[in-house]
């Protein structure tokens, strides 16, 4: 599959995220070969943007690049021109399970639109809702 590298960069926090939850091991297996498939492409993006700030940094001490100066506008230029290379990956989308043991997954909308390239989420069936218990009659 095509994709940008702003889609790899976008992907990290919410992929990070998503590790942390426990899953069947099947999904658990998935997740860790789709991040073992990311990090190769992200270590690159990585280590060009380091190489940018280098270039165009320009403060004493830790090396930045200081917003409003030109060198700022340059490196966002070649930053951008970066992140909207592409990338051909292999990988198998992930199926999520909807729910773990007998709990919804819960996923903020915005990791998901990060992820919805990763996950599998046709025929995924929504989790059984709870029947509300019964009241008993109360006694007089």
């Amino acid at each position: 599959m095509k994709l940008q590298n702003r889609d790899l960069q976008g992907a990290v926090r919410p992929l990070q995220e998503l590790i942390q939850e426990k899953f069947p091991v099947s999904t658990s297996f998935a997740l860790a070969k789709l991040v073992n498939t990311l990090n190769d492409p992200l270590k690159v993006i990585e280590d060009v943007r380091q190489g940018l700030i280098r270039k165009y940094h320009t403060t004493e001490g830790p090396m930045a690049v200081e917003q409003g100066t030109p060198e700022f506008d340059k490196f966002n230029t070649d930053f951008n021109e970066l992140m909207d290379q592409e990338v051909e990956l292999k990988f198998d989308k992930v199926k999520l399970p909807l729910t773990i043991d007998g709990h919804e997954l819960m996923i903020a909308p915005a990791s998901l639109l990060a992820l919805e390239m990763f996950l599998d989420m046709d025929g995924a069936e929504p989790a059984p809702k709870k029947k509300p218990a019964k009241k008993e009659p109360k006694e007089d």
